[in-house]
């Protein structure tokens, strides 16, 4: 029987352990990265009248609808997490001036709060809009909710009081 000494062992243990070692790099070196996790996606939020179309984080402006309709600019975002908190301008015409090409926007003042995550395919957004501003001596809050109007149309946008923000 051939017995090996220490010395010849060596060379052979130091082959094995160098051809290990390049087997686990080959073998790491073709697994594909893996997609970032739906918790480092930051939350977005539909901004415009389009719908399901551009979702953005942070916005500085929001668009409700055509003429006449309010808007909100100049936004600051404080935070943006599971909720998100901003100030801002909102601009609305006088109620009942018509005809509204002809209507002169006012600002006013507000903060705005959006909560409530949801999901659409593969985006997270916020679904609820609360906005506070001071009008006529008061602070008044207003809710609004991103969704469809009835159950069978397919095209979403914010849904707030008849004529939100009302002031």
């Amino acid at each position: 029987m051939f017995k090996r000494s220490n010395q010849t062992r060596a060379p052979i243990l130091a082959g094995m352990a160098i051809a290990a070692v390049a087997a686990f790099a080959a073998m790491t070196a073709a697994v594909p990265a893996t997609a970032a996790s739906a918790a480092t996606v930051p939350t977005r939020v539909y901004a415009s009248d389009a719908g399901w179309h551009s979702p953005s984080v942070k916005p500085t402006v929001f668009y409700f609808g055509q003429g006449g309709s309010p808007y909100i600019t100049n936004l600051q975002w404080q935070w943006w997490y599971k909720t998100a908190y901003a100030t801002g301008r909102v601009w609305t015409v006088i109620p009942g001036c018509a005809p509204l090409y002809q209507c002169k926007y006012y600002p006013h003042w507000i903060s705005m709060r959006l909560s409530t995550i949801r999901m659409h395919g593969s985006v997270r957004y916020f679904s609820v809009m609360t906005v506070k501003f001071w009008h006529n001596g008061a602070w008044h809050w207003q809710t609004a909710y991103f969704r469809t109007f009835c159950s069978t149309c397919t095209m979403p946008f914010w849904i707030g009081p008849a004529s939100w923000p009302s002031l």
